[in-house]
């Protein structure tokens, strides 16, 4: 499997009716092109885990540079970019200002399990970023 993770900031113009659009789009086109993970919204700002087998590690690459020009946010900071050993998301799921179920946010702190072990240097980073973004929802 192949991953990105990233955080951004949204554009304030944006309105919810937007950002529900782009949940629902993202999870559609990312379940039929077998991207797995999760985009969650909350209080402006942006976090999304992609991931991929391996061989199709092209198609999460070119996601992501389409991602880093859309103008719907701004401040895309990419804290993660590697191989794992396993998909951690049985699908792609995306959510607005909403709870995450028992599962999502299990498999969120499986991957920075594995983090820790692949970037020990980084992972405190990673880590606190990603809970205080956690502890927003």
């Amino acid at each position: 499997m192949y991953s990105i993770v990233y955080y951004s900031t949204a554009q304030p113009y944006l309105e919810n009716r937007d950002i529900e659009e782009l949940l629902v789009n993202s999870e559609k086109a990312n379940n039929e092109n077998n991207i797995s993970g999760i985009l969650v919204y909350k209080e402006g700002n942006f976090f999304q885990i992609l991931e991929c087998p391996i061989a199709e590690k092209e198609t999460i690459i070119q996601l992501f540079e389409r991602i880093l020009k859309d103008p719907r946010h701004y401040n895309v900071i990419k804290v993660i970019e590697r191989h794992n050993r396993a998909r951690l998301f049985d699908k792609y799921r995306s959510t607005f200002k909403a709870l995450l179920n028992p599962t999502e946010i299990t498999a969120i702190y499986n991957y920075l399990k594995q983090e820790k072990e692949y970037n020990p240097e980084g992972y405190s980073e990673v880590s606190y970023l990603t809970q205080k973004f956690l502890a927003l929802i």
